[in-house]
């Protein structure tokens, strides 16, 4: 997903860039044998998504030559190395991660700049663009730049040292945690760490709390 989507994106970004960027994506188009011009106008449309379930297009791919450019350069080994090499900072730290969903970017973000101060990569007063975006309708999309000595504030995070109190679970332990909510016999005490306490369940008038997490730290 996030090579699928950086890839879009870069498409995206090379239509509406000058001569230079657009020589680059009509590079692409030839290489995946799709018409330029129609790529062109297929990136710089805006359908409207959410009207997709109403008008009977639930399933419609609203970019497709678009993907039929986007997996054929994800093949080229020019883009994998200029272009896809920008996703590899935190790659095999977040492979111990798995989905945490509304974390995901975050944790990636944070696996990243550990990765990056391990090669001793300088990133100061450059920019980046953090993106996510799961099964739904809603992305996250968030420009950040590098300031002076972030490699001090970054380091405070020691991504890596979170997966240092794991457990290994049998089948039979990872469904009684996540049916029962019961341990099983896993022996983990909590200690400096946050747990959700509960659940809200007002839905009044002037109040409601209906499904958000009430957070308590554990000392």
């Amino acid at each position: 997903m996030p090579i699928t989507a950086f890839t879009i994106i870069y498409l995206y970004a090379l239509s509406t860039g000058d001569s230079d960027d657009l020589d680059e994506l009509s590079g692409y188009a030839n290489v995946a044998n799709v018409n330029n011009d129609d790529l062109f106008r297929e990136l710089q449309q805006r359908p409207n998504i959410s009207e997709y379930p109403l008008i009977g297009k639930i399933n419609y791919e609203p970019l497709p030559l678009t993907q039929i450019v986007a997996k054929t350069c994800q093949k080229e080994k020019n883009f994998q190395n200029l272009i896809l090499h920008k996703l590899e900072f935190g790659l095999e730290l977040t492979k111990e991660m798995g989905n945490i969903y509304s974390g995901s970017v975050f944790g990636w973000l944070a696996a990243g700049l550990e990765d990056a101060i391990a090669q001793n990569i300088d990133w100061t007063n450059k920019e980046a663009l953090l993106f996510g975006y799961g099964s739904g309708d809603a992305a996250e999309v968030i420009p950040i730049s590098f300031v002076d000595n972030w490699q001090a504030a970054a380091s405070k995070v020691k991504f890596s040292q979170s997966f240092s109190d794991c457990y290994n679970l049998s089948h039979g332990q990872y469904m009684h945690l996540r049916s029962e909510k019961k341990l099983n016999g896993i022996d983990h005490k909590l200690n400096k760490q946050f747990v959700v306490k509960k659940i809200g369940t007002e839905e009044r008038d002037d109040f409601q709390d209906a499904g958000i997490e009430y957070y308590e730290y554990l000392s």
